[in-house]
């Protein structure tokens, strides 16, 4: 294990990364407190929101989103990372929207163009339903992502999820990048979900950023919560 999240602290934040920041939602996040793990981060996500650019057209913000620094190498070539967490029981699916995950590079999002140089991310997604799936920004590149096992684990509302995924990077030109997954599972244990013959990359960007980013969306209203809702985060870990 290289890192273990703690919320403990008022500027919990810079025990993650000292340069991390968010890029929106901070006024959406709160400590609070659990019976199971103690102290939790809650991501609110207000009536109406949707992604930050939907909110940049006057609507509501919703959920948060920062990048922090994980320790190890820069060109490090594979990362596993988990973490818990419990949908209010509120929480309605609408169409998806998107949960924590890992990055490299400038760690692209929001619909920026991949190329396969300096940088890519994973996340994962709900989707309609509660389906779960990975989301990617990765080759051969799309207009907004990579969508990867939709549907090969479901989330629930009202109580503790745990995943965790593994990500293997290819060789720089080569097709050989593995995705794991491990939902409500031991990852000593076959994966929930697995993926071969992936490309990230086409140089050595590593894994070397925790993407903590969720929101409701998809970029309009037709993704947005219809009430207000949380969630609830807990002990993420980073191992190399």
């Amino acid at each position: 294990m290289i890192w273990r999240s703690r919320f403990e602290e008022p500027n919990w934040l810079a025990t993650w990364d000292p340069r991390a920041r968010f890029s929106f939602g901070e006024k959406n996040v709160e400590v609070t407190t659990d019976a199971r793990f103690g102290a939790v981060l809650r991501v609110h996500y207000p009536a109406g929101s949707s992604s930050s650019s939907y909110a940049h057209q006057g609507h509501p913000v919703g959920g948060a989103e920062f990048k922090a620094t994980l320790p190890g190498a820069s060109d490090a070539s594979s990362i596993f990372v988990s973490y818990w967490l419990k949908f209010d029981a509120t929480f309605r699916w609408v169409r998806g929207g998107k949960l924590p995950g890992v990055c490299g590079g400038d760690c692209p999002s929001g619909g920026a163009f991949v190329s396969g140089e300096g940088g890519w991310s994973v996340r994962s997604m709900w989707r309609a339903g509660g389906a779960g799936e990975l989301y990617a920004y990765m080759l051969p590149a799309r207009a907004y992502g990579t969508e990867i096992g939709l549907g090969r684990w479901a989330f629930t509302t009202g109580g503790w999820h745990r995943i965790a995924e593994e990500l293997i990077l290819n060789a720089a030109g080569q097709a050989d990048g593995v995705s794991r997954v491990w939902y409500d599972a031991d990852p000593s244990a076959p994966p929930t979900f697995e993926a071969r013959g992936l490309t990230f990359r086409r140089d050595a960007t590593g894994a070397t950023t925790l993407f903590f980013s969720t929101f409701f969306g998809g970029h309009d209203g037709s993704w947005a919560t219809p009430v207000d809702t949380f969630v609830d985060f807990a002990d993420f870990v980073a191992c190399r």
